[in-house]
């Protein structure tokens, strides 16, 4: 990923990569970058891929980070991590996963040379998840907050 920072009508790259005006100097991009704080390119960066996430995907953040966009440092994941984790709990949670129909729940399929045989749609889980909708976002906020409630 690469931080976009606009000077003077000029975009500048991080890391010294192509600019929209050529090449720019390493001296050039650290003057520049020292002049941002640490806090706010982390904000930034976290910012532009939240917005990136479908409507549906940031609710699903919302619902077990609520106002994690309000209070980004730079020891907050990226959204697309937290949506693995929440991803990985889902599929531990019985009444919010669905038996994958290529294995039948085996978490085994056709054997090939690389991967044995393993299941290429539920990747040996033997479960996968449903479509994002917003009915499965009601029953995602519900098992969160009666797990949440009763610890």
């Amino acid at each position: 990923m690469t931080l976009e920072i606009y000077e003077n009508g000029r975009k500048i790259i991080r890391e010294g990569r192509v600019s929209w005006f050529g090449r720019t100097t390493q001296e050039e991009l650290g003057t520049l970058v020292s002049q941002y704080d640490g806090e706010a390119v982390d904000k930034f960066l976290w910012s532009e891929e939240y917005e990136k996430l479908k409507p549906l995907e940031q609710q699903l953040i919302q619902v077990f980070h609520p106002g994690v966009d309000q209070r980004v440092t730079s020891k907050t994941y990226m959204p697309n991590r937290l949506l693995v984790g929440i991803r990985k709990w889902c599929l531990k949670r019985e009444n919010l996963r669905l038996t994958c129909p290529r294995c039948g729940g085996t978490g085994h399929y056709s054997y090939n040379q690389i991967d044995g045989t393993r299941c290429f749609k539920c990747s040996g889980w033997k479960y996968i998840l449903p479509r994002l909708s917003k009915k499965w976002l009601v029953l995602v906020a519900d098992e969160w907050n009666n797990r949440h409630n009763a610890e």
